[in-house]
């Protein structure tokens, strides 16, 4: 196997994205994760786009964030994110948001199947070895046909 597959995104805080308190209202970590999650699948050489052309979809099952400072107006901040726990129908993908300095700030994540889009329905599938390979770190030319 390869390396952990990471991908960091720098962003800044705008206007439309705080509250009436001055601080980013919660759904947009949300919305920052999948665009992470998005950014990190093109990483692999999987953009989803492709990976929807082929009928295959990856669903968030579960989400969560531990929210433990605050982020306000016009503030930089990073989202590190990487894929965790890779097994044979779902993966989990972590978000550790931190100001340039390394504060962290919220840590969040995703849990996603591997699904297949039919006419009237979604259902889980395994994910095939090198595809699995690729989220785990390692080449396409590493595994096996």
């Amino acid at each position: 196997m390869g390396s952990e597959v990471k991908l960091t995104l720098s962003r800044r805080v705008t206007w439309g994205e705080v509250d009436s308190a001055g601080i980013v209202f919660y759904p947009h970590y949300f919305r920052w994760f999948d665009t992470a999650t998005h950014e990190l699948f093109r990483s692999t050489g999987l953009p989803l786009r492709e990976l929807e052309r082929g009928g295959i979809t990856v669903p968030i099952l579960s989400a969560g964030a531990e929210f433990r400072a605050p982020l306000r107006y016009d503030e930089e901040f990073t989202i590190d994110s990487r894929f965790v726990d890779v097994r044979e129908k779902t993966f989990r993908v972590q978000h550790d948001v931190s100001t340039p300095d390394g504060r962290r700030l919220t840590e969040g994540w995703e849990l996603r199947g591997w699904a297949r889009k039919g006419p009237e329905s979604i259902h889980l599938e395994p994910i095939p070895s090198r595809e699995r390979a690729l989220l785990r770190g390692g080449s396409d030319a590493a595994v096996s046909p």
